[in-house]
């Protein structure tokens, strides 16, 4: 019996070890995934835990910022969920705007989506002298897919975060954030004109209108009427994309 029992508990120990092992490499194997950050590079995370149910616990989402201004903003911000890097978001002081550190990180609720901040600096020569022009504008972006939904300006920056998806302002009272996301066919329609800016590059149409089945046929005719300026890379990859999606009708 003693013997037995000997068996039984080095058996246990030894499936103990590995369960370690097993999660220690699953571990290393997220890590790998999230960007390298500076140690001097501020990041800001959402603060506390929100309300889920049972089954999935609510994500963790932060943002690190690099590349500082003097006014003390920054030129790039990172999107991380559960520490995996989703988006990069990159500007200019005067033209889009240098990002702002807010802390905590504005959520909605669900954390869905994100309140960003940047500020547009501009020098203006006047008979007086140099004078700095500050424009303020906020995005609201979807944290699982880096989809910025929304861009706006003013009053509307004013809101906050309200249940079922909405941005209670009193410019558009109970604003529809995906409601006016990008979408492929906007762009083929004219409803919307591609701009060299973050919410208007194919990069968000991207993030926000992923190529599928159903709107295959709009972004053909993006490719087609070259709607978008795209490098090399960007057009192999769109075409890839839809040469897997048609492999898989046939």
């Amino acid at each position: 019996m003693n013997q037995i029992h000997f068996l039984i508990m080095a058996f246990a120990l030894c499936a103990c070890d590995g369960n370690r092992v097993n999660a220690y490499d699953r571990a290393e194997i997220s890590r790998s995934t999230a960007p390298p950050t500076s140690k001097e590079a501020p990041t800001a995370t959402s603060e506390g835990p929100a309300i889920s149910n049972s089954i999935r616990p609510s994500p963790k989402i932060a943002l690190s910022y690099a590349e500082p201004t003097k006014h003390n903003r920054f030129l790039s911000v990172t999107l991380l969920r559960d520490e995996i890097a989703i988006r990069v978001f990159s500007s200019e002081e005067d033209v889009g705007g240098a990002f702002e550190i807010e802390t905590p990180i504005r959520l909605s609720p669900d954390k869905r989506f994100l309140y960003l901040t940047q500020i547009e600096s501009a020098e203006l020569e006047t008979p007086q002298g140099t004078l700095t022009e500050d424009r303020a504008y906020c995005s609201l972006i979807e944290t699982k897919s880096g989809c910025i939904a929304a861009r706006e300006t003013g009053e509307f920056c004013a809101g906050q975060f309200a249940g079922n998806n909405k941005w209670d302002n009193s410019i558009y009272p109970e604003f529809d954030i995906m409601a006016g996301s990008a979408k492929a066919e906007d762009y083929v329609s004219g409803k919307r004109t591609p701009f060299d800016s973050a919410e208007n590059s194919i990069e968000n149409l991207l993030a926000c209108d992923p190529i599928t089945h159903n709107n295959i046929d709009a972004y053909r005719s993006i490719i087609n009427e070259r709607l978008f300026t795209l490098d090399r890379a960007q057009l192999q990859a769109l075409t890839n994309k839809i040469q897997q999606l048609d492999s898989e009708i046939n």
